[in-house]
């Protein structure tokens, strides 16, 4: 999924607040937020499991340095 997805679903659940940090972080979770983790989450899984599937053509690609950090980069987002 776009990252617009998980913007638009992360904005709904601000919705009547204000967008100052404190009180982003200090808010308690409701549905949209849950919403925009779970299609955030899914979207570095998905992009995780591609690429170990087309691991081939993408270290030929972006040789195995790259490969790795972007493998590192989406295991690491998705767990953390």
């Amino acid at each position: 999924p776009p990252p617009t997805s998980s913007s638009f679903f992360f904005f709904g659940g601000l919705r009547g607040s204000s967008l100052l940090a404190d009180d982003v972080l200090r808010r308690e979770p409701n549905a949209w937020l849950w919403i925009a983790l779970g299609v955030e989450t899914a979207h570095f899984w998905f992009d995780f499991v591609a690429m170990a599937l087309f691991k081939t053509d993408l270290v030929r690609a972006m040789r195995r340095p790259l490969y790795y950090q972007m493998m590192f980069h989406h295991a690491a987002s998705a767990l953390v």
